[in-house]
């Protein structure tokens, strides 16, 4: 292994409200036109010359980006190969090139998130006239996010990130968000380029301090996944009708191009936990979760089409290869599953119920 690899001793993330661990996602730019993201994995057994086996590779490869998806994080544009990089024209050329690979690569996966590389204004002129953009950040020139005070879907609105030098600084801005009555509290997001131990005890001090092992109050999701959740909340036609003792609930998600994290939390008022015998769903919702908050139940809705086949395969995983991280990421991918026979064959497999 490297000499800087170490484990934190758990995973990072938030609860669901009802039990269920959400773990950290985050974005990763991509570089589809190079051909470093091609390069074949090589581990030299046995090499101990220097750790240039390690980190000598120019960025991820396509591998390492699949990995990372199916653990939830998200992708996004960033440098285009182009040395004309203020013409707009040949910015939309390649965005489309780019496209092209990405989607071939990545089994149909398109990215709709462009993150500003450079402070270059051409590149968000030029995402405006190539659709497949949905959301956009850069360092100046954009909207702050109050998501309390979100009232439109966001498409195409840029939204505010910083770069900051250390990561301590990160703590100041989210002690200083928390601080804020919700109304008025600003999402904090954070542009990286490069990550050391200090990162990783930010993520692990964020975890100990709101998310599921302090005051559990946090999201941490990809500027992607946020956009879709509020996309989902802006514009899900919503119906009820009542049937004998049955509460009946109809949500229709609008049929938008390019979307991945098809979920929503319903809030119904005047129920409680205790005055309900059973909550179920039909086949296209994968995972379901509910519980009180203040004025009535929570629902948990997630739609995932391949939420089973994606959660058996990292069973399949730890049961070719059984390690205690192997386990736990098993275990997670099981528990977004709502509860069927499915489920329960998956933890027996682990051997657990």
């Amino acid at each position: 292994m490297p000499p800087n690899s170490y484990l934190l001793g758990k995973t990072l993330g938030s609860t669901n409200g009802f039990g269920n661990e959400v773990r950290f996602h985050f974005t990763t730019t991509l570089a589809p036109e190079w051909e470093f993201m091609n390069d074949p994995t090589v581990v030299k057994k046995g090499f101990t010359e220097n750790f240039f086996r390690f980190y000598m590779k120019s960025g991820l490869r396509w591998n390492n980006v699949i990995e990372m998806l199916n653990d939830g994080n998200a992708i996004a544009f960033h440098d285009l190969n182009t040395a004309a990089v203020n013409n707009v024209d040949s910015l939309i050329k390649h965005f489309d090139l780019a496209q092209q690979i990405t989607k071939k690569r990545l089994n149909g996966r398109n990215i709709k998130f462009l993150a500003e590389p450079n402070g270059n204004k051409s590149y968000l002129q030029a995402a405006l006239g190539f659709p497949a953009i949905q959301t956009m950040t850069a360092q100046t020139g954009a909207d702050k996010l109050i998501p309390y005070q979100v009232n439109s879907p966001l498409q195409q609105k840029t939204l505010a990130r910083v770069f900051v030098n250390h990561a301590a600084e990160v703590e100041k801005l989210v002690n200083d968000a928390a601080a804020k009555d919700v109304a008025h509290r600003e999402a904090v997001h954070i542009g990286v380029h490069e990550t050391d131990h200090d990162w990783a005890q930010l993520l692990l001090w964020l975890n100990n301090t709101y998310g599921k092992d302090g005051k559990d109050i946090l999201w941490f999701p990809s500027q992607e996944e946020y956009y879709e959740y509020n996309y989902n909340r802006q514009n899900s036609i919503i119906s009820s009708r009542i049937e004998g003792n049955k509460l009946i609930v109809k949500v229709k998600f609008p049929n938008q191009s390019d979307f991945y994290y098809p979920a929503l939390t319903l809030n119904i008022s005047g129920l409680h936990t205790n005055s309900i015998k059973s909550i179920s769903s039909n086949e296209t919702v994968t995972g379901l979760t509910y519980g009180n908050f203040d004025k009535g139940i929570s629902v948990n809705i997630d739609c995932r089409a391949f939420t089973y086949a994606h959660a058996a395969q990292y069973v399949n995983r730890y049961l070719a290869k059984k390690s205690a991280a192997n386990l736990l990421d098993a275990k997670y991918h099981v528990n977004a599953l709502k509860d069927s026979e499915g489920k329960k064959n998956l933890f027996r497999a682990l051997g657990a119920e």
